[in-house]
């Protein structure tokens, strides 16, 4: 089983979950395991997905592989050189809380600044408020501005949706920039509940690569115009339903 946050894999306890605060310390897997009188395993969901990615998916063998999980938080999962990357106290790759922003937007683990804070659920309706504060024309209802809202109407043809998406893409790519440089992967997968805005999301995460990255040699980009240097690889979406 994945379950968001940080997880201890040999007791199978959850000791700290920012958007599911209640499970700290839960033994969620000797609960699960008297509940379904099966074994049971537990992970990072994003660590999971990651490994699943790796292992059986798609992306089965691709030896420099992140997948970035995207709803309500942001949590993420990388396999370095064919492995799953744990740390110290199977805390690696939380890449949710990469700070991208100095004092900027609260996140859900109490600090700010964070990336989760910007493409998360709630940061994308934050930025949504702060671009109908614009006062530019817009479908958007301003009592409903989830993910899924928000997408929809930008599939429609609505402008102002679609700058939302691309600025929330922009700060998605900041952080993949980041990522590029720290670990060079293959690919960078893109999955979770905000998923299927990625055609929307697309055009800020490229711009904000292209930008950021030092290294164009490294850069992984969407193929949409002729690229200035030779593609590594593609940015990929794994889409779920909102």
């Amino acid at each position: 089983m994945g379950c968001p946050g940080l997880i201890e894999p040999q007791t199978g306890v959850v000791l700290k979950s920012p958007n599911l605060p209640t499970l700290a310390g839960f033994s969620l897997r000797e609960q699960l395991k008297k509940s379904t009188e099966l074994p049971v395993e537990i992970q990072n969901d994003a660590n999971a997905a990651v490994l699943g990615e790796f292992l059986f998916g798609p992306n089965k063998g691709v030896q420099n592989l992140i997948l970035l999980t995207v709803g309500t938080g942001l949590g993420g999962g990388v396999v370095a050189d064919g492995k799953l990357l744990r740390g110290a106290q199977n805390a690696a790759a939380e890449l949710g809380h990469m700070k991208i922003q100095p004092n900027g937007a609260q996140c859900g683990c109490g600090k700010k600044g964070c990336l989760e804070a910007y493409v998360g659920t709630a940061g994308i309706e934050r930025i949504a408020r702060e671009h109908l504060a614009s006062g530019d024309s817009t479908s958007l209802n301003s009592d409903c501005l989830t993910t899924k809202a928000i997408t929809d109407a930008a599939r429609a043809g609505d402008k102002l949706a679609r700058s939302i998406l691309q600025t929330v893409g922009s700060y998605l790519g900041l952080g993949i920039a980041f990522l590029i440089e720290v670990f060079n992967p293959d690919k960078v997968l893109i999955g979770g509940g905000v998923s299927p805005a990625f055609e929307f999301l697309l055009p800020g995460i490229n711009a904000a690569v292209r930008e950021t990255s030092s290294f164009p040699e490294t850069a992984i980009t969407q193929r949409l115009n002729a690229p200035p240097w030779p593609m590594k690889s593609i940015f990929s979406a794994r889409q779920q339903p909102f």
